[in-house]
């Protein structure tokens, strides 16, 4: 049965409990799939990405069917107004504005929201105005939102807002990417390509966008811009002797979709 996420952000959890393990979180509107319930929970996959765990039963609204002209937030971050209630909700990019959700209509109190076929490799979008804004998010395992990100579900934002439906996790992101190649050199980075890290080629544990050829953007400690070169990024690390450039991902390769 298919049911939409009716709160800004919900955590998505390995386990029927709350103090279960966080594997991702589901965005406001976004449509899943009950497969199974368990006493408050319900075990769903998300209509896009596919991905499955446990979310509170009460963070769900049951839908019949989906509107074709659901807005999706496409800035980092909305205040939305439920014209009915008068509530304003704290939207993150990728949140869908579904009309089930709010029937009486809303408002963008700030933010912008675009019909989720606007989101395509055909616009022309610059990826530091898109990213930057997400500089500072603290990283939050799981995480897919502008209050808190992992490297994966950063990545996967993103990339649905440049019009491509990736996996959730780095994993599974470096595994499905249509073009993919290892042992980069310096030459080869450019903007747009995913850079994948990890202790070797089959166990990728993280991962960034490339923004330039020495420059990467990822979800490490805190959404940051860090130096990029063909041994992985390399993080300036206060020690005792002052900062340094320390070597802290190895890339094992990189990948566009």
């Amino acid at each position: 049965m298919l049911h939409l996420c009716c709160v800004a952000s919900v955590p998505v959890r390995a386990e029927p409990r709350h103090q279960a393990e966080q594997i991702s979180q589901s965005l406001w509107g976004e449509a899943l799939h009950v497969l199974e319930v368990s006493n408050d929970w319900a075990r769903v996959q998300c209509s896009w990405d596919h991905y499955l765990g446990w979310v509170p039963h009460k963070a769900l609204l049951t839908c019949e069917a989906l509107e074709e002209s659901a807005l999706t937030v496409s800035t980092d971050f909305a205040l939305v107004q439920d014209l009915l209630e008068g509530s304003i909700y704290p939207l993150s990019m990728g949140s869908r504005l579904r009309s089930v959700l709010m029937p009486q209509g809303f408002r963008l109190v700030s933010g912008s929201a675009l019909p989720q076929d606007a989101y395509s490799q055909n616009q022309i979008l610059d990826l530091e105005s898109l990213t930057r804004p997400w500089l500072g998010t603290p990283y939050l395992w799981g995480g897919r939102s502008r209050f808190g990100i992992d490297c994966s579900g950063f990545t996967q934002i993103i990339m649905n807002r440049l019009g491509h439906a990736i996996p959730r996790d780095a994993k599974d992101q470096w595994a499905k990417a249509r073009h993919r190649h290892g042992n980069p050199t310096n030459s080869s980075f450019e903007a747009g390509q995913l850079a994948f890290f990890g202790p070797s080629y089959d166990r990728i544990n993280h991962v960034g966008l490339v923004l330039g050829p020495n420059s990467i953007i990822h979800s490490s400690g805190k959404v940051r811009i860090d130096f990029l070169d063909e041994k992985g990024i390399s993080m300036k690390i206060e020690s005792n002797k002052g900062a340094q450039n320390v070597l802290t991902h190895t890339i094992q390769g990189l990948a566009t979709y």
